[in-house]
């Protein structure tokens, strides 16, 4: 599989991380894609009068936030953010401990 950029040499080509992007303590949830979570949730920052917090991400294939958009729609509250709904919250806890049983 061919390697990314020199920035990111052990990403493949055309990955990017997805993330999970939660507004307040118990607001709605972002699920978004980015080559930097991090950087991403700062620059949403400072247009969002709630804390955000980066409650996962992890390294996905092409496609992958695409999916989950169309998984989610039934709690999608506006464009990306999805209502912090059960079948979310638990999906989240799976690909958590996917992740922590697969390093």
């Amino acid at each position: 599989m061919k390697r990314g950029t020199p920035e990111h040499p052990k990403r493949p080509c055309g990955w990017r991380s997805i993330y999970f992007l939660r507004a307040g303590a118990d607001g709605p949830i972002k699920i978004g894609s980015a080559l930097c979570p991090p950087a991403r949730m700062a620059q949403l920052q400072t247009g969002c009068p709630q804390r955000l917090e980066l409650i996962f991400h992890a390294l996905a294939q092409p496609g992958m936030e695409s999916l989950l958009h169309r998984r989610f729609a039934p709690v999608r509250v506006h464009g990306e953010w999805y209502q912090a709904d059960p079948s979310l919250l638990a999906y989240i806890d799976q690909l958590r401990t996917f992740v922590r049983e697969h390093r």
